[in-house]
C-alpha cells in the first residue's frame, strides 16, 4: 500500500489514485504550510521561553540565595524576582496555544 517514490517522497496508492506526503490529511482537515509552520513556530515559543525562563530563575536563585544569607530581608524581594521570571515562560505557553489553534483560514464578511 505505501511505496517510496523518486525523489524520496512517501506516497499512498488508494484506488488509483497517489497522494503525496504533503497531501496528508489529519483529522478530516488538510495540514497547509501554514499549519505546519504555526505549530513550528509554537513549538520555538514554548522551548525558548521556557529555557529563557529556567536560565533566569537559575541565576536569580544563585545570586539570590547567596545575597539573602547575607541579608535576610532580601528574601520576599527575592521571591518576587523568581515569579517574575517564571512568567516569562507562562507567556510563552500562552504565545504557543495561541499559535498552535491557528487554522490559517480567512473569514471575509459578506456585504
Amino acid at each position: 500500500m505505501y511505496n517510496i517514490a523518486n525523489g524520496g517522497y512517501v506516497q499512498q496508492d488508494v484506488g488509483g489514485t497517489k497522494t503525496t506526503i504533503t497531501q496528508i490529511f489529519v483529522s478530516g482537515a488538510q495540514y497547509t504550510s501554514f499549519v505546519g509552520y504555526a505549530h513550528l513556530a509554537a513549538g520555538l515559543s514554548c522551548g525558548l521561553s521556557g529555557l529563557a525562563a529556567g536560565m533566569a530563575i537559575g541565576v536569580v536563585g544563585d545570586a539570590g540565595v547567596r545575597a539573602v544569607g547575607q541579608e535576610e530581608k532580601l528574601f520576599v524581594i527575592v521571591i518576587l524576582i523568581l515569579i517574575f521570571a517564571e512568567a516569562l515562560g507562562l507567556y510563552g505557553l500562552i504565545v504557543a496555544l495561541i499559535l498552535g489553534t491557528k487554522d490559517g483560514k480567512c473569514i471575509v464578511p459578506s456585504t
